[in-house]
Formats: C-alpha cells, sequence, structure tokens
C-alpha cells in the first residue's frame, strides 16, 4: 500500500538510502524535501514495514522524480513497479523526468517499461566518473511549454 510519508518515516527512509546507495540522501535532504512545499514523498508498506518510497518534486509543468529505492530485503516484488505506477497517476497531465546511472540496469528496465525514453546524457554525473540518462515520459497531448492551465495538481490532498 502507497501512503504519504510522515516525519516518522524519513529516518526509515534514510535506513534504505544507507543501504541502497554509496551516495545516500542524508536524513537532512531528505526532511528539507519533506518540509519542501513543492515535493512529495511516499512510501510503499509491505508486512507492516517501509518496503520501498518515492520522492518527487512538481516544477511548472513537469513532475521530477528524485529518488526511488526497494528495501533489499523486498526487492523483486513488484514494489518500486507499484511506485512508479502511483507517480504516473498523481503527474496526471505532467510530463515526469529523472535522472539515472547508465549502469542501472534494473531502473533503467523499469522506466523504459514505464514509456520513459532517453532524452539526454550528463557526463561523469555519478561518482567514479559514471554517466547519467535524463529520462522523460511523455503524457499524450501535453506541450512542453506550460499554458494557462499548466499541470493541473500538486501532491495528493492539497488542491
Amino acid at each position: 500500500m502507497v501512503i504519504e510519508a510522515d516525519i516518522s518515516h524519513i529516518k526509515l527512509i534514510a535506513e534504505i538510502e544507507k543501504e541502497n546507495f554509496q551516495k545516500p540522501w542524508s536524513y537532512n535532504s531528505i526532511y528539507e524535501e519533506f518540509m519542501n512545499q513543492d515535493s512529495a514523498i511516499y512510501v510503499f508498506l509491505e508486512k507492516n514495514q517501509v518496503a520501498g518510497y518515492l520522492i518527487y518534486r512538481w516544477m511548472l509543468d513537469e513532475v521530477e522524480l528524485l529518488d526511488i529505492s526497494v528495501k533489499k530485503d523486498f526487492r523483486r516484488c513488484g514494489i518500486a513497479d507499484r511506485l512508479m505506477e502511483f507517480l504516473i497517476e498523481q503527474s496526471k497531465s505532467c510530463h515526469i523526468f529523472l535522472e539515472v546511472r547508465q549502469d542501472n540496469a534494473p531502473a533503467l528496465n523499469l522506466y523504459k517499461k514505464k514509456g520513459f525514453r532517453k532524452i539526454g546524457l550528463r557526463k561523469n554525473y555519478y561518482s567514479q566518473g559514471i554517466d547519467g540518462f535524463v529520462m522523460k515520459l511523455y503524457v499524450q497531448g501535453v506541450q512542453d511549454v506550460k499554458n494557462e492551465s499548466g499541470c493541473c495538481a500538486r501532491a495528493v490532498g492539497i488542491q
């Protein structure tokens, strides 16, 4: 089940970060996003535990996926897929973009499966000189330039 994160989830998210990444987000970085009115953090609960999470930010007429991760004990259970479906549903009529390590095959496969396309390359973007791909999910019928209506909503429960 996907729910909006509360303050008690930040420590658990930081622990998953440390478990999964060489350069994890700090507790303070996660907290800053939690407090940012343009950002949203959601957790996936499985067996009463935080099994995964996603962090994203609304930027004009786009949504930027900042971070998504699943606890090692819960991998290969479809949690990342369900989190991405949730993000796509929340984004309504907004394009979604993200950056991903070029050597992160599981993430690349997930994003391609969801319809994301590579639109750019960031040379030496990650540690050890690893390049990053910029990927975007285009929503049919939505232009790249913000118009009067913009992209409809922010996070769930806020307008």
